[in-house]
């Protein structure tokens, strides 16, 4: 009895290709370098993005006249800088004057009789104490009496930025039994800046040189030769 011939086995199945190839890379393969170009590419447009956003700032800033401080913040360049040339020559021009107020109170003198023809005066007259004073009332009890201030304090010169001279005039003053001062003193100030100081024996006095105009000027007056500190008239240009 013939036994049953055995099935021959078939060639054996072909391994499953990893993806199919397209030109030198699988589909696979396409895909990662796609997505590293496009990152690459988007990293690159980003860059250049925050590179041009930055020079327009910049250019901006410069157009616009500011600059920036040590703190990172926007500033006026004239500011960050100091101020500038005109800062300076402010600074110079105060210095000036306080250089004159020293020597006119060196030289102690002065009468100022000229009188001004102005068409603008002083814009009141009030009553305050010398800065550097205590003023007290009038008192005829022992020695301590003093000068009340002068009454009637006012300019005759023309007031503007321009204008260079003050004309000063004011109502004598006596003391309580009929004294007379030995001077007046005359202060000015510019801002909270003292630029003169004058002592004059008379009851007017004028002053010239004002380069940097006669408006907003304090002008202060009082009398002399009290033995306590007198009050003083205020003046406002």
């Amino acid at each position: 009895m013939s036994t049953p011939s055995q099935p021959t086995a078939g060639p054996a199945p072909k391994a499953k290709a990893s993806g199919k190839k397209y030109g030198p890379l699988t589909r696979t393969q396409w895909i990662i370098a796609g997505v590293v170009i496009a990152g690459t590419i988007g990293f690159i447009f980003y860059k250049r993005y925050e590179a041009s956003k930055a020079a327009a700032a910049a250019s901006s800033t410069t157009s616009s006249g500011n600059c920036t401080d040590s703190n990172g913040n926007s500033v006026p360049c004239s500011e960050e800088s100091g101020g500038g040339d005109a800062s300076d020559m402010s600074a110079i021009e105060d210095e000036l004057d306080q250089l004159l107020a020293a020597e006119g109170s060196g030289a102690a003198s002065g009468s100022g009789t000229t009188t001004g023809t102005g068409t603008t005066t002083g814009t009141g007259t009030t009553t305050t104490t010398p800065p550097v004073t205590t003023g007290t009332p009038v008192s005829t009890a022992g020695n301590t009496w003093t000068y009340p201030a002068p009454t009637g304090l006012k300019n005759t010169a023309k007031v503007c930025k321009t204008c260079t001279q003050l004309v000063l005039s004011w109502n004598p003053v006596t003391g309580p039994a009929g004294q007379k001062p030995t001077t007046y003193t005359v202060r000015i100030f510019r801002g909270s800046a003292q630029i003169r100081e004058n002592s004059v024996a008379g009851t007017s006095y004028t002053e010239n040189g004002l380069t940097k105009g006669n408006n907003g000027l304090t002008v202060q007056v009082w009398a002399n030769g009290a033995p306590e500190a007198p009050p003083g008239a205020l003046l406002n240009t």
